[in-house]
């Protein structure tokens, strides 16, 4: 990443590739830039708002949960957002990032997204993963100790979080055990 700072406080952010290790820019993302004609033949492709909102809400940065809040306003379609975190390949590695930061935007802010509550229990899984992944670079784990890491109370978080990690590659099971698949 580079950043670049004009002459009267204008700020850039150019990304390769991937934005904080996270996002990388689709085909949507193409779609919705807008072209902003420089000098000559050059020009200056800008993210659409939902786009931006995205970013914001996977950086780090102090100022980012005042800028999000600066995007919401009636044209923003969380709709898009919501699409284009489907279609980013391998969200489910940052999706609790945004909802985390749609948590602090309605609590700091009073600003409440239409995606938290759709977003929540894909969160709270991906978190699960997490814990069970630190785990499991210890050795394999069986049924009961994921259960007893996750939710002791629940009869099937812990099948779905270890489903949820065999679909996604991240896991195999073996004889009962689950173990981390290597170069994941």
């Amino acid at each position: 990443m580079t950043i670049m700072d004009g002459p009267e406080g204008l700020r850039f952010d150019l990304f390769v590739r991937k934005v904080c290790k996270c996002l990388v820019l689709t085909e949507g993302m193409r779609r919705r830039a807008k072209a902003i004609p420089l000098q000559g033949r050059l020009r200056l492709n800008v993210v659409s708002r939902e786009d931006i909102f995205l970013f914001k809400s996977v950086t780090e940065r102090d100022q980012d949960l005042a800028d999000m809040a600066m995007l919401v306003s009636p044209a923003l379609r969380w709709d898009v957002i919501r699409q284009e975190i489907a279609e980013q390949p391998e969200s489910w590695r940052w999706v609790a990032r945004v909802y985390l930061k749609l948590v602090e935007l309605e609590r700091t802010k009073g600003i409440t997204s239409p995606l938290m509550k759709e977003l929540e229990p894909e969160a709270e899984t991906v978190t699960a993963i997490a814990v069970l992944v630190n785990r499991m670079g210890r050795g394999p784990i069986a049924q009961p100790e994921a259960r007893e890491l996750l939710d002791p109370q629940s009869e099937t978080f812990h099948r779905l979080v270890l489903k949820r990690m065999l679909d996604l590659g991240i896991a195999r099971e073996r004889d009962g055990l689950y173990e981390l698949v290597e170069g994941r």
